[in-house]
């Protein structure tokens, strides 16, 4: 009966020394670092990896990965920890982790016994690798402190894919491109020329369009949008000069998770102003009303953004005393009960309340949907033998 016991509890041991493996010892378990004070983390535990470090024999390392915030120059310091460092950096902008051979740059002491590297020519948006471990392996708790400081001088940093500015989801501007020059690769339509260039990082894998339709772009712009990383090989994954009028909008489906490179121009050179709006979706969603239900005088208005992720609200007008509702379904209906009252869709979902307001999931099969949407006032005014007020019927096509 004893050996089962034991078994067990080997077992149970076993388990937990592999439970207590250090989890980023290696690249491929590298712990996400950011601007500003980092841990504490510690290298209690930890192996040495390769390659080996060139410089305080350093060993027993652990692995943190940075993505650059800005382009210029990048400072990393284990300054202030409780024993002695040694700190390396590898840039995986073309270099996969687990692939390093070289590091960018190595230190052992800087700030007394801790070390400090400053990496100079980071590119924002790109990936950087740091390794920290002990002078001649040894172990202990420690800090990271980042920071990136934007580099000075010459033209706009935009001015080339090297030094994008960020764009969020919506209106992002207002930009010019006067003052731009032309960048490699050329550009496969519209002539472009004089462009500048973003960064975009997706929230969600979805269809994502890009436009600079606006009453504030006073020019014939063009637009293209890139995979891939500057400097390594980028991927044009389409080019538009005219969509709406003399401006451009381009769609394309995007990774949650990677940066994607934007760049607006002028057809033949062309120079203005102009905004960069990014919605998710193919931005060609609806809403409109459909002229079926209404009874009684009260109104209906869903206003917003009809596409996948987009935001929208229904408010309801002219409520009396009675109880307002607003429903929403996925089915037409025309289901008249008194008067002109009637059901405009199946009433799957019905909430009380004049205004509501929900967000579409960043889902794309819910692309092409229909979504429909009514209002009612119960016991106030209007037909029936509990009077009963309805809406119009409204109907949201999601983009």
């Amino acid at each position: 009966m004893r050996s089962p016991i034991l078994a067990a509890m080997a077992a149970v041991a076993t388990s937990s020394l592999l439970v207590a493996q250090v989890a980023n010892d290696e690249c491929s378990g590298a712990v996400v670092v950011v601007d500003g004070a980092n841990g504490p983390f510690s290298n209690v535990g930890a192996t040495n990896s390769a390659p080996a470090f060139t410089c305080g024999a350093g060993g027993n390392d652990v692995w943190f990965v940075y993505r650059a915030t800005c382009t210029g120059s990048l400072a990393v310091n284990t300054c202030g920890s409780g024993f002695d460092t040694v700190l390396r950096a590898f840039d995986a902008t073309c270099t996969p982790c687990g692939s390093f051979t070289t590091a960018m740059a190595c230190n052992d002491d800087s700030c007394g016994l801790q070390s400090a590297i400053t990496l100079s020519g980071v590119t924002m948006g790109n990936t950087y690798y740091f390794s920290v471990g002990g002078f001649a392996g040894g172990t202990g708790a420690f800090g990271l402190n980042i920071t990136c400081t934007g580099g000075g001088g010459g033209g706009p940093p935009d001015d080339e894919c090297s030094g994008p500015t960020p764009i969020s989801l919506g209106v992002n501007g207002t930009f010019t491109n006067v003052g731009y020059t032309t960048s490699s690769p050329s550009w496969p339509c519209g002539a472009g020329g004089n462009d500048r260039w973003f960064a975009f990082r997706p929230t969600c894998t979805a269809p994502h369009t890009f436009y600079t339709c606006s009453p504030n772009t006073d020019y014939d712009t063009t637009i293209e949008i890139f995979s891939g990383n500057c400097g390594c090989g980028i991927t044009s994954l389409g080019c538009n000069d005219d969509s709406c009028g003399l401006q451009s909008s381009i769609t394309a489906t995007l990774t949650l998770g990677n940066v994607y490179l934007v760049r607006v121009g002028g057809f033949a050179s062309n120079t203005g102003n102009f905004d960069l709006t990014v919605d998710v979706g193919t931005g060609t969603g609806t809403i409109t009303a459909m002229g079926v239900g209404a009874c009684g005088g009260i109104t209906i208005a869903t206003t917003g953004n009809p596409n996948i992720n987009g935001n929208l609200t229904t408010n309801l007008g002219g409520i009396g005393a009675g109880i307002p509702v607003i429903a929403y379904g996925f089915l037409p209906q025309n289901l008249v009960f008194c008067a002109t009252c009637a059901l405009g869709h199946d009433w799957s979902i019905v909430i009380p309340g004049a205004s509501f307001a929900l967000t579409i999931p960043c889902d794309p099969t819910l692309i092409g949907a229909n979504l429909f949407t009514q209002g009612a006032e119960i016991g106030g005014t209007g037909c029936g033998l509990f009077p009963l007020s309805m809406t119009d019927t409204e109907q949201i096509v999601i983009g």
